[in-house]
């Protein structure tokens, strides 16, 4: 008799407190349902009003457990998650249509007036409890908040709703480089909300890190906590070069290229080669070893300038310690540096012509015996000469001759050193031929040069002697025919 007239107490007050629950939606909690003592079916005597006499003690009424619970949350990703809730299945004997489920929304106030997206649960109640139940939710709005609760569904028109929880999704970091050709980063992925998240920027060489897009910190790694999606990113920049130049590496050499932070201090110098001077820097500075600072690309280019010995009639010569006593200008007849190929002469003629024939040659049917006119005396004027064999055989023997790929302007050709450590530059200019038997004008001009001597060669006819020079090292006298275009480099006694 008692139980009967428990469960139906409890009938009647989840029918009249339970229903409540929709009615109140700005409640966080769950509906709780009353029920009365084991002892309310006593024998004691009532009142003639129907109470219970317990002398000057009223009767209570104990809180029942709740009808539904919401659970936790598992399985938590990007955009979905498992929620659970629990049934006091012992409370729901008495109801024919009863059915459970959850209701979710990524905004609390969509909670707090249960217009939530309710979804019921498909299966019977499953778990290591019986009274337990769980709902999968995917397609979630992703990385956000999202507030949920437990409910049941009495005869589909009655609510009732356990506690509001929440669970945040996964969230995402993205980790970018304003480059990605200057530097390198770690630390994209998703992560569990609150995470802590290690990122890590990279510079690759010659470049640097000039700090992270959401704070002043300069740090290669540092570490986060993550709140919500976010992007970060690590802003490299490019080292500042330094150049530092010489304007003739076989007059003098330099340091202190490279790249550097900005700020640095760099000690830059330059350092003349034997028979040459340093001059000035490219900004006036003639301190040969110097402090600069660099902050940007920048460019010091070194003046070197070879020692002449003197200068006859405004051109320059060089003193090379031979035996005889002989001054060798400093640039082949025509160029006015050291490095430059100068003007072609056809043998015995002092002027330059577009083509080098036999036929447009001035002494082809007239060969002369002796040099009819001398180019260099007549356009360098003063003392000035073309060598004879002997003293082109004098700078042959006498001197060191050394091999350059790029003597100036990237000019190849041979440092002709002499006794005393004096030097001059033979380019290797070529010779100019416009014969028809040939398909072009210029010849070996890169590989090869060949320089005039004032002799004849008495025993061919049309042929006078010069001195051949070459990449390889090769450097000897032989004879060519004079309607040749070659060059010439003049001589004082």
């Amino acid at each position: 008799m008692k139980n009967k007239l428990f469960f139906a107490t409890l009938f009647f007050a989840v029918l009249a407190f339970g229903f409540v629950g929709c009615e109140n939606p700005d409640s966080e909690s769950g509906i709780s349902i009353e029920k009365p003592d084991d002892d309310s079916t006593s024998d004691k005597p009532n009142d003639s009003d129907g109470s219970e006499q317990d002398g000057n003690t009223k009767p209570t009424t104990p809180e029942a457990p709740t009808l539904v619970a919401t659970g936790d949350a598992t399985e938590v990703g990007r955009s979905s998650v498992k929620l659970w809730g629990r049934i006091n299945t012992d409370t729901l004997w008495a109801f024919n249509n009863v059915k459970w489920g959850i209701e979710c929304s990524t905004t609390k106030e969509a909670i707090h007036s249960h217009s939530g997206n309710k979804t019921l649960c498909s299966t019977d109640l499953v778990g290591e409890n019986s009274d337990e139940y769980a709902v999968a939710f995917t397609g979630l709005e992703e990385g956000k908040m999202l507030y949920y609760n437990a409910y049941l569904l009495i005869n589909d028109i009655k609510y009732i709703y356990g506690e509001m929880d929440s669970v945040h999704l996964d969230v995402i970091l993205t980790i970018n480089t304003n480059n990605s050709s200057y530097g390198t980063v770690t630390g994209s992925g998703t992560y569990d909300h609150l995470a802590e998240a290690t990122i890590t920027a990279t510079p690759k060489e010659n470049y640097y890190f000039t700090g992270w897009s959401d704070c002043d910190s300069k740090e290669l790694t540092r570490t986060i906590t993550l709140t919500s999606d976010s992007t970060i990113t690590a802003n490299f920049a490019k080292k500042p070069y330094l150049t530092v130049k010489s304007n003739n590496t076989s007059y003098g050499t330099v340091t202190g290229s490279g790249y550097y932070m900005p700020g640095d201090e760099v000690t830059i110098t330059a350092t003349p080669k034997l028979g040459s001077e340093f001059v000035k820097w490219s900004d006036g500075n003639t301190d040969n070893t110097r402090t600069v600072i660099v902050n940007e690309d920048i460019t010091y280019n070194a003046i070197f300038e070879l020692i002449v010995s003197g200068t006859e009639n405004g051109f320059g010569y060089i003193d090379l310690g031979l035996p005889s006593g002989l001054k060798w200008a400093v640039c082949n007849v025509g160029a006015t540096k050291p490095e430059e190929y100068g003007n072609y002469y056809a043998w015995g003629e002092s002027f330059t012509k577009s083509s080098y024939t036999s036929l447009n040659y001035k002494y082809f049917f007239d060969p002369p015996t002796t040099l009819p006119r001398d180019a260099a005396a007549v356009n360098m004027g003063g003392e000035w000469r073309m060598p004879t064999y002997d003293e082109l055989n004098e700078l042959k023997t006498e001197c060191i001759w050394k091999y350059t790929r790029d003597y100036g302007a990237g000019k190849e050709g041979i440092i002709v050193v002499g006794k005393n450590g004096n030097h001059i530059f033979l380019p290797v200019a070529g010779y100019r031929d416009s014969s028809d038997s040939y398909v072009h004008d210029y010849h070996y001009a890169g590989s090869c040069g060949f320089y005039w001597s004032s002799s004849l060669n008495a025993g061919e006819s049309l042929k006078a002697y010069c001195l051949e020079i070459s990449v390889s090292g090769t450097v000897f006298l032989c004879n060519q025919y004079l309607y040749y275009g070659m060059s010439v480099r003049g001589v004082l006694d």
